[in-house]
């Protein structure tokens, strides 16, 4: 069903795809017991699309053959959401994520020479029930070492009927609130620096449409996920567009078309 759908957008014009799940890289064929991988691969054998991304991926579950696929595949982006949560071992244990600090990295290691360039985001909760000053400082280290291209952070607070509801909220409110200050201070000032090298190269846009920064501009997203503001002579909405790069910020870049 899902290369069906995939195909039908195929012949409708769709240039890029999103394969969309939670824990998508757990994903087993419920018939045949293929895995994601094998549904990547075939996906990306369908004429017409030109990219496909997926999320959202667990680390537990994104083994060698997920990089393989993607390695071997230059239709599949070179993006990747891989959520963190904590840099902390002790907080992920509590979090039950099945992983500890040193398999994220090593995990994180290995994207990164398989995929040179590949744009990692990630997930991140401060203030989880437990978590200690040191806890919050291995997270930052995280964020240094990685070099995430991206960083959805949050203050953590209960859910109902979550295992984490049943912990001690013990971390007070205003510590959460500067540690989460402090993270997405780093975090900025690591994107700019990202944002930084890529003035001056040109980068494939798949135009979105029109701009919210003014008019006549344009707006899409690079392959690495990086929002793009560019100007155009013509409307190159829906259409992959070369884009020289002139300028940038933390969370996007400017720029002109070059075709």
């Amino acid at each position: 069903s899902v290369l069906r759908e995939v195909r039908e957008l195929a012949v409708s014009g769709t240039r890029e795809v999103l394969l969309l799940g939670q824990n998508v890289n757990s994903y087993r064929d419920p018939e045949n017991a293929r895995d994601f991988s094998t549904l990547l691969e075939e996906v990306c054998a369908v004429a017409g699309i030109e990219w496909v991304r997926f999320l959202t991926s667990h680390p537990k579950d994104l083994g060698d053959d997920i990089i393989a696929a993607m390695e071997g595949n230059a239709r599949i982006c070179r993006q990747l959401h891989l959520p963190l949560q904590s840099g902390s071992s002790a907080v992920l244990e509590r979090m039950n994520r099945g992983y500890g600090r040193e398999d994220y990295l090593a995990l994180a290691a290995r994207l990164q020479e398989h995929l040179p360039g590949i744009s990692l985001s990630t997930d991140v909760i401060v203030g989880f029930p437990g978590e200690s000053d040191g806890d919050f400082e291995e997270t930052c280290d995280v964020l240094r070492r990685v070099r995430f291209a991206n960083v959805f952070s949050f203050r953590f607070s209960p859910r109902p009927l979550t295992s984490a509801a049943k912990l001690p909220d013990d971390v007070p409110l205003e510590v959460k609130r500067l540690r989460l200050i402090a993270l997405q201070d780093l975090q900025k000032s690591i994107q700019l620096e990202i944002n930084g090298t890529f003035v001056g190269r040109d980068l494939r846009v798949l135009c979105h449409g029109a701009s919210a920064k003014g008019a006549g501009r344009f707006a899409g997203r690079a392959e690495g996920g990086q929002v793009v503001n560019f100007d155009a002579g013509g409307d190159p909405t829906g259409r992959f567009i070369d884009v020289n790069i002139t300028g940038c910020g933390p969370y996007s870049l400017r720029g002109r078309s070059v075709s």
